[in-house]
């Protein structure tokens, strides 16, 4: 190499792999070097033979020496033919002359030099040789595969010579070429010689472009083969400097085997087995917390009913007995105006029927007792209805904002939007959101929905005004809510009686009760009373 240095820069007019840049450098004293294929000429202008040209455009100028600063031994770097020595050249975009590097040495199967790994300081690195997709990886000459021993593959020379140093040489490291961006291209194209081993470690670096390169790199492996290694600091050589060699050999030892996404086993579940089941938050009455077990976090709650049947008192006693035990909670309604959702609750509050024309009526109690309410319940101001996606993000933000325990949505046709045509597909997609939202938030959704079938009792509307008992199968628009649902309640009332007591009494009966099957059918009724507005426990 020459300490002479580069004045400018030209195309090379002697080869054809200068096609896009001035591969071709002019020095000071007159010889000129070409970067793409080697040709050189002294200051006369006449062609010489350099030893890059002669070794296919390599280098041989390293030595063997220890890396202090890494950690890493004399013998180590022999083992694995890493090198030290001076490098002039292009180097990460630019050129330059007598720099320091590294030289990692990549060999075929038969141990000849194929490829070399230029690096210096600042991730400037260059491959001589053959540096294309039949690269292979930096230690693989040095293992023959065998069942009887795994195999760890690093995206880094120095991290695979650091896991050399710290377990020893007799287990197989090798390392990716060009890095976490090439790591699974260059596993692709060496993955008959991994699958030969026992089984595969990743073990990338720490941080999220290695981690993402293992995710990328598990899916090239039969099930069962890979797994991947987890380190406490960004990479296997900051352990090694650190001193901690323990914690290499545990990283690997621990290595975690990869299954199927969602597959888990048991000691994987084991905190959460030991998370013991309590009851939920209660309902309003005793009865249909016995039935439940309350109203737990993750849970969607279906209530079927018919119009008039008194799903409206019912959401509103639940409002007011949730909020009295500090719950706040969103309501969702696109059949009443949230004015006088409001109306109502307050009146719940006062025991007074303030949403019927003529009853009692006081401003100022009316005020403080709104004003009492304020970020308690929060309302949807949408009368009609509206798309699914449009209260998704609505429901996220009461959640995570405002702490938001319980959201009643009434009710689930005013959001069926049609796919194609077909009101069953638009609720099922809203079923299957409204049930991975109760899952992400910890959440729990009452979600009414309508009645439309009755094959065996005549016409819809008078067989439910009689009070006609209700099935999973009348649920209206899918078979999905059913099958979703963790708690279906049906509830049904003859609201055409001529005898008062049976008018008023509302019948609540579980339909599915998916935590205790054994409660499925269990039946209670509650009464409305006129002089408060509120539903109140009966014996039946």
């Amino acid at each position: 190499m020459h300490d002479s240095h580069v004045v400018r820069q030209e195309k090379c007019t002697n080869c054809k792999l200068d096609w896009d840049s001035n591969n071709l450098a002019i020095y000071n004293d007159g010889h000129t070097h070409c970067f793409a294929c080697s040709a050189h000429t002294n200051a006369d202008g006449d062609a010489v033979e350099t030893l890059e040209r002669q070794v296919g455009n390599m280098v041989e100028t390293g030595v063997f020496a220890a890396l202090p600063d890494r950690h890493i031994s004399k013998e180590i770097c022999e083992a694995f033919n890493y090198q030290v020595g001076t490098y002039s050249g292009k180097l990460g975009g630019e050129y330059v002359t007598n720099e320091k590097v590294h030289i990692a040495n990549y060999s075929n199967q038969f141990g000849d030099i194929v490829s070399q790994k230029i690096r210096a300081a600042g991730k400037r690195f260059t491959i001589k040789g053959d540096g294309g997709k039949a690269m292979p990886l930096f230690g693989a000459h040095r293992y023959q595969p065998t069942e009887k021993l795994f195999i760890t593959v690093t995206e880094g020379e120095l991290d695979a010579l650091s896991i050399a140093q710290a377990q020893g040489k007799q287990f197989p490291v090798v390392s990716v070429p060009k890095g976490s961006k090439d790591a699974k291209n260059a596993i692709a194209n060496n993955l008959e010689y991994l699958q030969g081993f026992k089984y595969v470690i990743l073990a990338f670096d720490n941080d999220g472009p290695g981690r993402e390169a293992a995710k990328e790199c598990v899916e090239l492996f039969e099930p069962g083969k890979v797994r991947v290694a987890t380190w406490p600091m960004k990479d296997a050589n900051e352990l090694l400097v650190e001193g901690k060699l323990q914690e290499i050999k545990d990283g690997l030892w621990q290595a975690k085997e990869i299954r199927p996404d969602k597959l888990c086993t048991t000691s994987d579940l084991l905190q959460r087995i030991l998370d013991r089941p309590t009851v939920g938050m209660e309902w309003p009455w005793k009865d249909l917390t016995n039935c439940t077990y309350g109203m737990r976090p993750e849970q969607l709650i279906v209530v079927g009913a018919a119009p008039s049947i008194g799903k409206t008192e019912l959401a509103k006693d639940i409002i007011l007995h949730m909020v009295a035990q500090g719950v706040k909670v969103g309501v969702f309604s696109f059949e009443q105006d949230p004015a006088d959702t409001m109306r109502r609750i307050i009146g719940g509050v006062l025991n007074k029927r303030l949403h019927i024309p003529g009853e009692w009526w006081n401003e100022e109690m009316i005020t403080k007792t709104a004003t009492d309410l304020e970020g308690q319940i929060y309302l949807y101001d949408n009368f009609g209805g509206t798309k699914a996606e449009d209260i998704a993000p609505k429901i996220r933000y009461l959640a995570k904002a405002h702490g938001t325990k319980l959201f009643i949505i009434d009710h689930l046709t005013a959001l069926a939007n049609k796919i194609d045509g077909d009101e069953r597909r638009g609720i099922e997609k809203i079923m299957h959101l409204l049930q991975g939202l109760t899952r992400e938030l910890k959440c729990t959704i009452l979600l009414v929905s309508h009645l439309s079938r009755d094959k065996q009792n005549g016409p819809m509307s008078v067989a439910w005004a009689e009070g006609r008992r209700p099935v999973l199968e009348n649920l209206k628009g899918s078979g999905c809510i059913e099958g979703l649902a963790d708690v279906v309640l049906g509830l049904r009332r003859n609201t055409v009686s001529q005898e008062t007591t049976e008018q008023r009494t509302l019948t609540i009966e579980c339909l599915k009760a998916r935590l205790d099957g054994t409660k499925n059918g269990y039946t209670f009724q509650l009464m409305y009373n006129p002089a408060t507005g509120k539903l109140e426990d009966i014996s039946i």
